[in-house]
């Protein structure tokens, strides 16, 4: 995104910043969302097709720690489709 608030801003984070997210404190949070998506797909039936939402990614640290995970369970992994919305 062009124009997105962390796209626009050089500090976000710290000090000099306004926050921070789980997804920029540990990776773990990322990859036990991860696995909570495979635990949900499971439980729909395993679609052939499923498509995760992230508003907001910001850095895209969230999205990166899930996909990392969910790289681990293939059939789940052919079957999403990501998609980012940054307003």
């Amino acid at each position: 995104p062009e124009y997105g608030y962390y796209t626009t801003r050089k500090e976000v984070f710290g000090q000099e910043g306004d926050f921070v997210t789980s997804p920029e404190i540990s990776q773990m949070f990322g990859e036990l969302v991860g696995v909570w998506c495979v635990s949900m797909w499971e439980k729909m039936g395993k679609p052939s097709e499923l498509r995760i939402v992230e508003l907001g990614p910001g850095t895209g640290a969230l999205m990166a720690d899930l996909l990392r995970a969910a790289q681990r369970f293939d059939q789940f992994f052919k079957s999403i489709k990501v998609t980012f919305v940054e307003l």
